[in-house]
């Protein structure tokens, strides 16, 4: 006869107990950053194609247009890079923090384009640079004052998990800082009033307040950093980070030149127009001067003769 005690109440509940628990710490460790994505060859890749996290509200780097059409900067990088590879690409478009997790658990291949930080390293792998980027500490002109009360009086808006909330929070200390889903969201406040300033990438920030047509009112204070977007994978993926690599350095610089001259056009306002006028005018004037004598000189020769 069979002993019943290892199947009373205690017994059943405690199995029952256990097993909720590495089902749970299953599904912790297949949802936590730097989970492994699945092992994939290079052909597979070839064949099936790849999937790219992209941020939405991200223009003029990645954003969806009216049509629904991926569109940006690095959108047309990976498009080219499609071309040059034969790889297809597919583009997922979601709020920045969401594209993170998209890449580590596996649901998307790679990430379309962000910095390098110390965070971000324990759970991705980069690529080669694909585009330079300056991020900045940006008021209104109703609020401009100096940096330094800026940071200390200031309540700061930023991207949530975006670079510039790493920066800032790992560089300035005791800062007051509200984090928000979208770049969009983060101009919105600022002209609501909600923050005072906002910090993050500057022709993206600089794009949603033009926008909104307050470009005119938009000072900046100061250029955080200077640094270059990469394309990421999840941790160890090296197989598909080899292809990346390679595809982007299929692509020619007069390609890329191609590609950013098409969104980022050259900034009238930071030239001093009215001293290169002035300029203008006074070479124009003298040009006009030497004419005037010269032809003076000529006629009194001929006056003489």
């Amino acid at each position: 006869m069979h002993s019943l005690q290892n199947t009373t109440p205690t017994a059943i509940t405690r199995r029952i107990g256990i097993a909720l628990t590495i089902f749970m710490a299953a599904l912790l460790m297949s949802t936590a950053p730097g989970f492994a994505a699945p092992k994939r060859s290079a052909d597979w890749y070839i064949k099936h194609g790849v999937s790219i996290a992209s941020p939405t509200n991200s223009a003029p780097i990645s954003f969806l247009g009216m049509n629904g059409q991926p569109k940006g900067v690095l959108i047309d990088v990976w498009v080219k890079w499609s071309e040059k590879t034969g790889i297809p690409v597919r583009f997922r478009f979601e709020r920045w923090a969401k594209t993170l997790e998209l890449v580590a658990n596996g649901e998307c291949d790679f990430h379309g384009g962000l910095f390098i930080n110390d965070e971000r390293i324990t759970y991705l792998d980069f690529s080669t640079p694909l585009h330079e980027l300056e991020s900045a500490l940006i008021v209104s002109r109703k609020n401009d004052t100096d940096v330094q009360t800026i940071y200390n009086n200031y309540t700061i808006g930023v991207l949530d998990k975006g670079h510039t909330e790493y920066f800032l929070r790992t560089n300035k200390k005791n800062l007051k800082i509200i984090k928000f889903p979208t770049d969009g969201d983060v101009a919105q406040a600022l002209f609501l009033g909600q923050i005072q300033a906002a910090a993050g990438d500057h022709p993206i920030l600089g794009y949603e307040i033009g926008k909104k047509g307050k470009g005119h009112e938009l000072v900046v204070k100061e250029i955080l950093f200077k640094h270059s977007l990469h394309a990421a994978v999840a941790k160890g993926n090296s197989t598909l980070l080899a292809l990346i690599d390679e595809g982007l350095a299929n692509i020619t610089p007069a390609e890329y030149k191609n590609i950013t001259n098409h969104w980022f056009v050259f900034h009238a306002e930071n030239i001093d127009w009215f001293q290169y006028g002035f300029i203008a005018v006074t070479i124009l004037f003298i040009a006009t001067m030497i004419a005037i004598f010269i032809g003076r000189s000529k006629a009194g020769l001929y006056s003489e003769e």
